[in-house]
């Protein structure tokens, strides 16, 4: 019974991975491959041959035969430069460098073996372009060189995306906060993909992380007919590799400064608007062990300390707010409004057109909105006649006086009752990142990635499209936020044979969001967990 138990407990297990692994994957290749035929000089195929391509930077090889057409194929290839060897007995040695893979690259490249001893090699130095002539897949590729060398508003590597066909930059009314559209659909429709794990967050389908420039290898955008694969969405694939190590050490460093001393002042503002912005970061990349085991690190911070420009606020001054001076959180019993009354001004009146008999004040009379008795006004109109503040005395709520005293400034116009600010945003953001690159064996490579972004904000007085979007006073009214974006995944290439090779992906992202906002509110935290699983090839 326990032999049967133990069958049963493994077969149970066989079928789960045989489920997962075939499950669809939100996400798709960032490998190569490369194919070719191998011949002799008349054009005959030549079977059987050694064809071995290696890794210029990792000095990893794998090696295939020549099948009975002369044809070999590698797949599942990292994306970098190599260089093919062709061997087989009474021929001469075959070297090809030059060889650039990208990702998602169906490459081709066919060999010539010329009659003669092993020991002469025939090498091939030329670089070599390769052209995609085995899938319809449209996109263009952005290299390393373009991602670092042109300049990127906020080092943001999707903006390269507008330079490529079919590519255009969102509707102005969009407000998914995608960085373009492509062939004509939403910016919505777009997938995300990070070294082929899902890379989207549902609720906007925007990325949930974006590596700064200096850890992008390359990333590719697949404009149309792409493979069922990338079946999720219809507005174009966005896929994106990470850089990996080499057998050489690595690094650099960089930091982007900029402040307002070249800022034009705002009109109806004193002084300069303050803006201060660091973008700072570092990479290393190198041997674990060489030929064996690799690992990337990327580090950038960015600090933002942003002056808002506030519309101008009618406030209370210091008669109004019951005070004999203008002292900050002042507020008396009785607020003098008197300044309001003008008796030389066209009087008031409860009824629509006053005519004999109706009553009439002063013009600027305040009024106490919580009486009223009925009048009948000469022309038969009905009105609420209410009770008059004498001398625009006003009293002062205690609950309200509190609010003024704590979020409403005294102006700071002379000579108005109006309070111009400048308050200051501060923005940080932090990302981290590492890859781990590791050959086990001529059959198994394994590698893995972790990116965390977090995100912090304050906005004491938060000012979007000229207006505030948290309140209308410029003290208590803005707010604090924080969210952390991760994303990781791990890959293992296995090599059944020549001919049969399996992929296993586990992959995860997550965001979580805190807003804090000062008017005692507690911070509502959001999350969202999600899973990406295995596929097999």
């Amino acid at each position: 019974m326990r032999r049967l138990g133990n069958r049963v407990g493994s077969l149970l297990a066989l079928t789960v991975f045989v489920l997962f692994s075939f499950l669809p994957l939100p996400g798709a290749e960032v490998t190569a491959s490369l194919s070719g035929t191998v011949k002799d000089s008349s054009g005959g195929v030549v079977p059987g041959a050694a064809v071995t391509l290696t890794n210029d930077q990792t000095n990893i090889s794998v090696t295939a035969k020549s099948g009975p057409d002369g044809s070999y194929s590698f797949t599942l290839v990292p994306v970098g430069d190599y260089r093919l060897t062709v061997e087989q007995t009474g021929f001469r040695k075959y070297v090809q460098r030059g060889i650039v893979l990208q990702v998602n690259q169906t490459a081709k490249q066919d060999v010539s073996l010329q009659v003669g001893a092993a020991t002469e090699v025939v090498e091939v130095r030329e670089n070599v372009a390769q052209v995609d002539t085995v899938t319809a897949t449209l996109g263009s590729v952005e290299t390393q060189r373009r991602i670092v060398d042109l300049p990127l508003v906020e080092r943001d590597t999707f903006q390269l995306g507008l330079l490529q066909a079919g590519v255009f930059a969102p509707d102005p009314d969009d407000g998914s906060g995608n960085p373009f559209s492509v062939s004509g659909q939403r910016s919505e429709s777009l997938t995300f993909l990070l070294d082929g794990v899902d890379n989207n967050d549902f609720l906007g389908n925007n990325s949930v992380v974006d590596p700064n420039p200096d850890a992008v290898q390359e990333f590719k955008i697949l404009t149309n007919n792409y493979g069922a694969e990338y079946g999720r969405t219809s507005g174009g694939i966005v896929n994106q590799v990470l850089k990996s190590g080499t057998n050489e050490l690595h690094g650099s460093l960089f930091e982007f400064f900029r402040n307002e001393d070249l800022n034009a002042r705002n009109y109806f503002q004193p002084t300069r608007t303050r803006f201060d912005r660091n973008i700072f970061g570092a990479t290393l990349g190198g041997p674990i062990r060489k030929n064996k085991t690799f690992f990337f690190m990327s580090y950038q911070g960015a600090r933002r300390i942003e002056g808002q420009v506030a519309p101008v606020l009618q406030v209370l001054d210091p008669a109004e707010r019951g005070c004999s001076t203008a002292t900050p959180g002042c507020v008396g019993t009785v607020g003098d409004f008197s300044e309001l009354l003008d008796p030389a001004g066209q009087p008031i009146s409860p009824c629509p057109t006053p005519g004999p008999g109706d009553p009439t004040f002063e013009a600027g009379q305040l009024f106490n909105p919580t009486t009223g008795v009925p009048f009948t006004c000469s022309d038969g109109t009905q009105v609420s006649l209410q009770n008059t503040y004498a001398n625009n005395q006003v009293p002062v709520n205690p609950i309200i006086g509190n609010y003024i005293g704590k979020y409403l400034p005294l102006p700071n116009i002379q000579g108005t009752s109006n309070f111009a600010a400048n308050p200051i945003g501060r923005f940080q953001d932090d990302q981290g990142i590492v890859r781990i690159d590791h050959h086990i064996s001529d059959r198994d490579t394994i590698y893995g990635n972790y990116i965390v972004d977090d995100n912090r904000d304050t906005f004491p007085f938060r000012i979007v499209n000229g207006a505030s979007s948290g309140g209308n006073v410029p003290v208590g009214s803005g707010f604090s936020d924080g969210v952390r974006n991760q994303q990781g995944a791990v890959t293992w290439v296995h090599n059944f044979s020549p001919t049969v090779i399996n992929e296993f992906i586990f992959g995860a992202n997550r965001v979580a969001n805190a807003f804090a906002p000062r008017l005692g509110i507690p911070a509502q935290p959001f999350s969202i967990f999600r899973r990406a699983c295995c596929r097999i090839l």
